[in-house]
């Protein structure tokens, strides 16, 4: 797999109507890094991330994927090379499960291309990887919230892309799955995989994260390795709620409520 790409988002301005979304956002992903983004309710997280992969158009700045501007890119050529699982997805068909992650192969073979049987036992892989094989068969649209999201974090891994953008990977999921999946994308870390995802969840993103960005007041105002952004005090400034910090022996923070 070919893991040079690189996804780069240069101050970039975005507004809806009246109101400013976005207002100078910088922020990059490069090959076998994870990146965490943290911000409120409202920050315009998801805006930045569907700027960053085209589906948004921005007022200013500019988006660079493998250091070309991403306008030179034709749409499937940016799958090939960049996942996305959006936070909120509607099927409008009973599709089966292991069907929904074979639609993620379609930006490699081809919408006319067969599926072949390493592209059946590639998906069940991916199922078993999230620990939910056994929802193979069942219909995408009759199988719990939690089960919808990990189903299309398979199909985007599906994808076999260089770079794997997620809006809020972990909502839905009970604990268990969000230990398997943080464990999955460190797995992708190592084969050389960028992986971007929005959160609330700090202990997430100390835990597996190689830098931390805090998006505040339309701009990436930190941007670091997460001992050097996320303490007590950022947490605080980003969701306006009074915390104290326990620190783990290997450096890991958790923040409780006061």
């Amino acid at each position: 797999m070919d893991v040079s790409a690189s996804l780069e988002a240069a101050a970039l301005v975005f507004s809806r109507g009246e109101r400013r979304v976005l207002d100078g956002a910088s922020l990059a992903l490069a090959p076998g890094e994870i990146v965490s983004l943290l911000g409120a309710n409202g920050s315009g997280k998801t805006t930045l991330l569907r700027l960053m992969l085209g589906f948004l158009k921005p007022d200013g700045g500019a988006v660079a994927l493998d250091n070309r501007t991403l306008r030179a890119w034709s749409r499937r050529d940016i799958a090939r090379q960049v996942a996305y699982v959006a936070q909120n997805h509607v099927a409008p068909f009973p599709y089966r499960v292991r069907d929904v992650v074979l639609l993620g192969r379609l930006p490699q073979a081809g919408w006319l291309a067969p599926v072949a049987a390493r592209d059946f036992e590639a998906a069940d892989a991916l199922l078993e990887d999230l620990g939910i094989l056994p929802l193979a068969d069942r219909p995408y649209t009759e199988i719990s919230g939690g089960e919808r999201q990990l189903t299309l974090i398979a199909r985007a891994l599906a994808q076999g892309a260089n770079l794997l953008v997620m809006d809020e990977p972990m909502a839905g999921l009970d604990y268990g799955a969000q230990i398997r999946l943080m464990r999955l994308l460190q797995g992708l870390k190592r084969q050389g995989i960028g992986v971007l995802l929005s959160t609330h969840h700090p202990e997430h993103a100390f835990w597996a994260s190689d830098r931390i960005a805090l998006l505040e007041q339309g701009r990436v105002t930190v941007d670091g390795a997460p001992c050097d952004v996320l303490d007590a005090e950022a947490v605080e400034r980003l969701y306006r709620v009074q915390v104290k910090t326990l620190t783990a022996a290997d450096g890991r923070r958790a923040f409780l409520p006061e």
